[in-house]
């Protein structure tokens, strides 16, 4: 009856079955191991979102260093113009 009443797969009820049967210790197992899985996967995160931003940061010193080069480049050229 509660299968149906949550539209659970076969799979997901025995799994609720046997959270069920289970003493105290096998869930706190469980939960042990997906902590230590959350905070694995929170790392790995973080490293990616480093790594981003530091290629990001490279992209920006570039083309702050384009856009120097170029304001330097369009100020010589100012300076070969006839002065009127």
């Amino acid at each position: 009856m509660a299968n149906k009443q949550y539209r659970l797969t076969e799979a997901e009820w025995r799994f609720i079955q046997e959270m069920r049967e289970m003493d105290m210790e096998g869930i706190l197992d469980i939960v042990i191991a997906l902590r230590v899985e959350v905070k694995e996967l929170e790392k790995k995160a973080e490293s990616i979102c480093q790594m981003q931003r530091a290629s990001w940061e490279r992209e920006v010193e570039q083309l702050q260093k384009r856009t120097d080069q170029l304001r330097v480049f369009e100020q010589e050229i100012r300076n070969t113009w006839p002065q009127d």
